[in-house]
């Protein structure tokens, strides 16, 4: 496996779990959420990659873990607060792709604009145009 294919599939994982953890329900009084065995069979992890990509979480600074299970399993469910940067990483994720494209276009039009003057000078000296 390439080293790109891997990041890319690791950024698959990672919104994959993200959009799994803003889906579970929360507790109405903080962003703390609940994951067991049972709820995390509909993702297509097994658990020690579920349990690996939430301490990846954790260390990234999205999500708080409460309480898990000393094995580092989920024999018991672990209890995760969402951080305010797990609760806006979509939006930050939009914000960012948005600013990259308009960043692209900006860059395209620098360069457009004194190739086509160019290009029109260089047929207007032939008397092309």
């Amino acid at each position: 496996m390439t080293t790109h294919h891997y990041i890319k599939q690791q950024k698959h994982e990672r919104d994959k779990m993200m959009k799994f953890l803003l889906g579970l329900d929360r507790q109405s009084h903080d962003n703390t959420v609940t994951i067991d065995r049972t709820n995390i069979q509909s993702l297509e992890f097994d658990e020690t990659e579920v349990i690996r990509i939430l301490s990846d979480f954790q260390a990234i600074g999205y999500i708080r873990i409460i309480r898990k299970s000393p094995n580092n399993d989920l024999s018991m469910c672990a209890t995760v607060e969402l951080l305010s940067p797990c609760l806006q990483y979509f939006e930050s994720k939009r914000n960012t792709r948005n600013t990259k494209f308009k960043h692209i276009v900006w860059e395209f039009i620098k360069f457009i604009i004194p190739v086509s003057i160019s290009i029109v000078a260089l047929l207007k000296s032939f008397g092309l145009f």
